[in-house]
Order: structure tokens, then C-alpha cells, then sequence
């Protein structure tokens, strides 16, 4: 076990390397969640949901393009110049938002380059918080650590409340790119946790690559992460449009709800799921986002719209968390952030594959459809993960302890 972690069996799971970290991931995070009121900006430009769902899916792209990159990145060179570079990539991706006028090149540029610093900074800070939580308290850990990721959701409504609208929205991203920049500062206050030399050095003993992280046994982890990246997806591409549509005055409210619900179970219960078993609490979560989902397929006032945002952030405060526990015990230690790139990739893919489609829906029905349509999915696709993990999961758990083992050989 290395010296961090050791720490916080002594300490508790906010060391002050993590509260470091927490403020770095905060201050990139809210440029992150910006993006978020890009749709309305596109629907500003003329876009419609079809237009709106390959423009937030776009990002996705170029994020699966250089996940490998990335993986290797994280487990050879380093946390800290993997998210360093991520950052700087992010901050020149918002920054293009303010030439954009129109549906044009420059619109799609913005998303490709955005969608690799995204994508590396979503996988880098999660590893990197893995490195700093025990083991033994390791889902508390990256649930109280994603609470610095879920509050900058808040940015959205407060650029209402302060008189944003959609056409200002311009200016509003190239500026929210500094606090990206400054996102630094705290970062290079945080040591890194793993000896690169050895991780290195084991990835070459094992042969083991991130391929094999694609192998039958982890089809469980894999299939929770494809049902919880689509849910989301459905939330964070179009909530915002079918709030509007369901007469909120202020339709980015529901984020208001969304993250209070997320950041509310994370302080309160952060602890159950080690408790109960991470295992246990897959199926209730995603079905709370899934029913989240179908309310808001209904929603026609908005009391009912920002019900659904604080039970879609109920779930994803525990879902997630649970999800990424289980990739990092799952995972042998050495391809911690190959394991990461993985989980986080198949999330961008299913953002390519379904916003889209999604959209494309709800252009031909209406909304309600496509909500209804993206539940109804994910029950199916939860019945299928209980028979995988019944089935794999136990197995999934020996091929780790296997390769850990291989990997000290």
C-alpha cells in the first residue's frame, strides 16, 4: 500500500493532497459543465435537437480517438502531465466558442478539440483520486471527491440568474477558460501516488495491454458503464431543451436540482455502498435514473421537470461512484489508468451513438418519446447485466487477483 493511502486509514478520506485535488477538479469542472448550455446556444444558431445531439456528441469522437493515448499516458508519464495537458487542450477548445456565429467548421472544431482535454481530464482526475483513497473506504472516497465535479453544475443557473442568455453565451465560455487555466495551480499541489518505474515495469512483465481490459469477464462492469453513460447522456444533451419546452422560465434549474440531489447522497450516505456491497447497489440507481428519465418524459410543469433532476442526480450520485469503484478494484493496479480510459471511453461512445439517435427521435415524435424510449432501454439493459454479473462478476474478480499476482512475479 503506498504512503498516501496508508494515510488515510489514519486520517479519513479527505487528506489534503484530495482537498487539492477536489479544488483543481472544481475549477476545470466548471468549464466542463458550461458546455452544458451549449444546446441552447446551437438552438440560438438555428440547430435543431438532431443538429444539437451530433454537436454534444461530436465531442465524443475525437475523446475515443485518443483514449489509448491517454491510458498510457496516465500509467507511464504521470497524473499530473497527462491533466496538465488535458487542461491546456480544454481551455483552447472554450476559447474558439468565441469566433462561432454559425452552424460552421469552426462550431465542430471547438467540440473535437474540447472533447480530448474533456475526455483526458475525466480520466485523469478519477484515476489520480484513486491513487489518494484506501482501498477499504475507496467508494466513499470517489463519492465525496465527485462532489468538486457535480457542484460546478451550478454555474448554469446562476448564468441565468445573472442575466446570461443564450446569445451571450458567446463571450460566457472563452471567459469560464481562464478558471480552467487556474485549475493549475492546485493541482501542482498534489504528489503523485504510484511509482511510474514500477507500473511500468509490471505492464511490461505481464504483457498485458488495454485490450485485455475488453475481455468477457469484465462485461458486467463494461454493460453498467454503457447503461449509466446513456442515461446520462439523455439528461445532460436534453434536459435542458425539454425543460424549456415544459415552460420553466429558467430551465437550467433543473441542474440547480440535479446536483443537489448528487451532492446530497454523496455527504449523506457516501459510506453505504461499501457497507452494502458496491455489487448491491447497481440495479436501484440505475433504476432511479431510468424512472427519472420517464417523469421528465411527462413533465408538463415544473415542479415535475426539477422532480426529475434531483431524482436523476439521486442516482447518479450513487451510480457513479459505485460504477468507477468497481472498474479500480476490478482492474489490476498497474493499468489503473488504462482501466480508467477504458470506463471512460465506453461513457464518449455511448454519447457518439446515442445523442444523436436520440435527438434524431425526438425531431420525428416529440421529446416525450425519446425520454420514454431511453428508460425503457435501460431496464432492458439492467435485466441483462444481472444475468452478466451473476454469471462473470466472481470470475472477474479471480482474473484480477490473478494478473496482480503475475504483475509482482
Amino acid at each position: 500500500m503506498n504512503r498516501v493511502a496508508s494515510k488515510n486509514i489514519r486520517r479519513g478520506v479527505l487528506t489534503s493532497a484530495l482537498l487539492w485535488l477536489m479544488l483543481a477538479h472544481f475549477l476545470q469542472g466548471v468549464g466542463w459543465a458550461s458546455t452544458l448550455l451549449l444546446p441552447l446556444y446551437v438552438e440560438y444558431l438555428g440547430g435543431s435537437r438532431a443538429v444539437i445531439g451530433w454537436v454534444m456528441g461530436l465531442a465524443a469522437i475525437s475523446g475515443l480517438l485518443v483514449r489509448p493515448l491517454i491510458g498510457r499516458g496516465l500509467d507511464r508519464w504521470g497524473r499530473r502531465k497527462t491533466i496538465t495537458a488535458a487542461t491546456l487542450t480544454l481551455a483552447i477548445g472554450m476559447g474558439l466558442i468565441g469566433g462561432v456565429s454559425d452552424l460552421g467548421g469552426l462550431l465542430y472544431a471547438s467540440r473535437l478539440i474540447t472533447g480530448i482535454g474533456v475526455a483526458a481530464l475525466f480520466t485523469g482526475y478519477f484515476t489520480f483520486a484513486s491513487d489518494l483513497v484506501t482501498p477499504e473506504r475507496r467508494t466513499e472516497g470517489l463519492a465525496i471527491f465527485g462532489v468538486s465535479g457535480l457542484a460546478p453544475l451550478l454555474v448554469n443557473p446562476a448564468s441565468e440568474t445573472f442575466g446570461v442568455s443564450p446569445p451571450d453565451l458567446q463571450w460566457f465560455f472563452p471567459s469560464l477558460s481562464v478558471l480552467v487555466l487556474v485549475s493549475l495551480v492546485p493541482l501542482y499541489r498534489v504528489p503523485e501516488a504510484a511509482n511510474l518505474k514500477t507500473t511500468t515495469k509490471a505492464i511490461t512483465t505481464t504483457g498485458v495491454t488495454w485490450r485485455d481490459l475488453c475481455a468477457a469477464r469484465l462485461w458486467p462492469t463494461w454493460l453498467a458503464t454503457v447503461i449509466l453513460g446513456g442515461l446520462a447522456v439523455l439528461f445532460l444533451s436534453f434536459a435542458t431543451v425539454a425543460a424549456r419546452r415544459a415552460g420553466l422560465e429558467q430551465p437550467t434549474n433543473v441542474w440547480l436540482t440535479y446536483a443537489a440531489g448528487a451532492v446530497l447522497v454523496r455527504l449523506i450516505g457516501a459510506r453505504l455502498p461499501d457497507v452494502v456491497g458496491t455489487h448491491n447497489m447497481v440495479v436501484p440507481s440505475l433504476t432511479v435514473y431510468a424512472m427519472a428519465s420517464l417523469l421528465l418524459a411527462d413533465a408538463s410543469s415544473e415542479s415535475a421537470v426539477l422532480c426529475s433532476g434531483l431524482l436523476a442526480g439521486f442516482a447518479h450520485g450513487y451510480a457513479f461512484p459505485v460504477i468507477t469503484s468497481q472498474v479500480i478494484t476490478r482492474v489490476p493496479s498497474h493499468l489503473r489508468g488504462t482501466g480508467m480510459a477504458v470506463f471512460t471511453g465506453i461513457w464518449d461512445l455511448s454519447r457518439l451513438v446515442l445523442a444523436p439517435v436520440l435527438g434524431a427521435v425526438s425531431d420525428h415524435y416529440d421529446d416525450a418519446t425519446m425520454f420514454a424510449l431511453g428508460s425503457v432501454g435501460a431496464f432492458c439493459l439492467l435485466a441483462c447485466w444481472s444475468i452478466a454479473e451473476h454469471w462473470l462478476g466472481r470470475d472477474d474478480r479471480q482474473w484480477v487477483r490473478d494478473m496482480e499476482l503475475a504483475g509482482r512475479a
